[in-house]
């Protein structure tokens, strides 16, 4: 029987005949024989008939006899059987791609179906990233097995074992992969390394993903996700500037824009991160670009926050409670929980740093105890608060502590005062040319105006005689 079946095989090949007929024919006699009990006959006899289209280079039957094989082998639940064969038609000499990669989607097909243990599931998939391994035609498939091992680590509690096992697959590089499901791969390794306090790993996963990709329309939801993340990572590490950049993007998302419950929450979330960074260059265009916002006024009690913060006024604690109260209540996952206490420490800090700048900018000398009245402070706090941002090169300050005088001006050097003494002198030998060349034309222009009323005056009375 085999022998007529390979010179069938061989004409078929030479002539290009299409004998699906006959080949579903030896399929469904497989069949009945594996209902009949005797399934490992039948698989040994599908097996002959595949080496034959395989040598005969019969692409397409041999693509059907290894589907058959496994699904013969899965419908009489031997999963012992089914691993057997599916890596036995894998590493079968000359196999063709495409028939292993028929193989493995019609085996992933199998893990959905019911009656399967976990641990069954389980099995399969090893067996199946076994066979995958080294596959570039089968790499998309193997990358969705890893995410499918991945999750099922996760619900067992294995948050290490799921994240590490997500991370080996690098699958920006798959060419055969939807840019979109990219994306939503990338995200799940990030939020895996986030469950497992992998913080570094989450950094360098997240700059995989280029910024300008999630502004495309079907990206949005995307980037809601990729940010939500970025904001979880920035807060661990305590970098606020970062946070109040996330929550910025969200807000601009189109789809936020559109819905006020939306967006009313990230820009509250936005001014109360921009406040609480450092000062800085990158801090204070934050801050500008929010009190520029439309929007803000909307948010009357956030709107507040960011005026207190911009504004060369003294605002002491006490009176930020009292006036803003509301705008922090509003954020409780930011001052309430674990890190609240600290975060609101933080403003305390930040507030007394934007007073000590004001008082700066309106005094060159002035002595300690002032200061510390000022800002409703001990002496030793202020001291402390003063000199931390002296140190930070946030302010430049001298401390005479004999004296409990305070110096904001720097000295000058006798170039330095010299070459100021020559710019003051030559604005102000500008102020008074511009002057007297103003005064020259109003000169000029009245005394040519007043021969000409003279004129007519004259003109007028030899008319009357």
């Amino acid at each position: 029987v085999h022998g007529d079946f390979t010179l069938w095989i061989m004409a078929a090949a030479r002539m290009d005949l299409d004998q699906s007929q006959t080949l579903a024919l030896k399929i469904a006699q497989a069949q009945e024989t594996a209902k009949a009990g005797g399934l490992q006959q039948a698989i040994e006899s599908l097996l002959a008939l595949e080496k034959q289209c395989r040598q005969a280079e019969d692409e397409l039957s041999t693509r059907k006899l290894v589907v058959a094989i496994v699904r013969l082998c899965f419908d009489a639940r031997d999963l012992a059987l089914l691993k057997s064969n599916v890596v036995l038609l894998s590493k079968r000499r000359a196999q063709f791609p495409q028939a292993v990669a028929e193989m493995v989607r019609t085996v992933i097909g199998f893990l959905d179906e019911s009656g399967l243990s976990r641990a069954d599931v389980y099995g399969l998939i090893e067996t199946l990233l076994l066979v995958s391994s080294g596959k570039m035609f089968v790499e998309v498939e193997r990358a969705r097995l890893v995410l499918r091992q991945a999750r099922m680590f996760e619900a067992d509690g294995e948050l290490r074992k799921a994240a590490l096992a997500l991370h080996e697959v690098t699958v920006e590089t798959l060419g055969s992969m939807d840019k979109r499901e990219k994306i939503e791969y990338i995200l799940e390794q990030m939020r895996l390394c986030l469950a497992a306090h992998d913080y570094v790993r989450t950094l360098i996963i997240s700059r995989k993903i280029a910024p300008a990709l999630l502004l495309e329309e079907p990206m949005q939801d995307l980037k809601l996700r990729f940010h939500a993340l970025l904001i979880q990572y920035h807060l661990h590490a305590g970098n606020f500037v970062e946070v109040c950049r996330s929550y910025l993007a969200s807000y601009n998302t189109p789809n936020v824009q559109r819905d006020e419950t939306q967006w009313a929450p990230l820009l509250q979330h936005a001014v109360v991160f921009a406040v609480l960074a450092p000062y800085a260059t990158d801090q204070q265009d934050l801050l500008h670009r929010i009190k520029a916002d439309k929007n803000l006024e909307t948010v009357t009690e956030s709107a507040k926050i960011v005026r207190a913060f911009t504004t060369a006024e003294v605002l002491l604690w006490a009176d930020l409670e009292t006036r803003m109260g509301v705008a922090l209540q509003a954020v409780p996952d930011v001052f309430g929980g674990d890190d609240g206490a600290k975060r609101l420490t933080t403003l305390q800090l930040r507030l007394n740093e934007h007073n000590m700048r004001v008082i700066a900018g309106h005094y060159a000398r002035i002595r300690m105890t002032r200061l510390a009245a000022l800002l409703a402070l001990s002496e030793h706090t202020a001291e402390r608060i003063l000199s931390d941002m002296v140190a930070g090169k946030a302010l430049y300050a001298r401390i005479d502590r004999p004296a409990g005088v305070i110096t904001f001006k720097a000295a000058q050097t006798p170039t330095a005062l010299l070459a100021n003494w020559s710019a003051d002198i030559s604005r102000l030998v500008s102020v008074v040319e511009t002057c007297t060349h103003s005064i020259e034309k109003e000169m000029m222009m009245h005394s040519s105006a007043r021969p000409s009323a003279s004129a007519g005056a004259g003109a007028g009375a030899s008319a009357d005689q």
